[in-house]
């Protein structure tokens, strides 16, 4: 009797949430239709002491039971709204967060990249200055040529 139950309320609550409305005779008989595939696979046949029938013998019945349990449907259809906005909102939270550990951590490698660059550049001055340092230390001194033994002689040719 719990699963039937547990059955009606299942079938109601999607009748909710169909778009057009859904005659109660047709919610019965899609209950009675959740009944006969259990006495198939359960393997029970139907007996003439058995009630093949709707429990809900009235539409008058089933406009009762709704309304009696309206609020409780209510309740539950809010709760899973709810439950859904909670959801997006933890989805929306965790995608800012996602985003901002990005933009961190891309900021913090571009400082790490900034620095590295510095520490590159730095150690690349030094090894130049080393590197000319060595250079002059081992190169023979130059010695400055008079300008007269490097000049060509601009000797005007002789008239032939």
């Amino acid at each position: 009797m719990e699963a039937r139950m547990s059955q009606w309320h299942l079938i109601w609550n999607s009748a909710c949430d169909e778009v057009s409305e859904v005659p109660d005779y047709v919610l019965q008989r899609r209950l009675l239709q959740w009944e006969n595939s259990l006495r198939g696979a359960t393997g029970i046949r139907s007996s003439s002491n058995a009630h093949s029938g709707p429990i809900l013998k009235t539409e008058t019945d089933v406009r009762k039971f709704a309304y009696e349990q309206k609020s409780e449907f209510q309740r539950l259809i809010e709760d899973v709204k709810r439950r859904n906005l909670e959801a997006k909102i933890a989805q929306e939270k965790s995608r800012r967060s996602e985003e901002e550990n990005v933009q961190n951590t891309e900021g913090e490698n571009q400082i790490m990249d900034n620095a590295e660059d510095q520490k590159r550049a730095s150690s690349i001055a030094n090894a130049r200055k080393e590197e000319a340092a060595e250079f002059h230390s081992h190169s023979p001194a130059l010695e400055a040529t008079p300008l007269e033994e490097t000049r060509i002689s601009t000797r005007p040719r002789s008239k032939s």
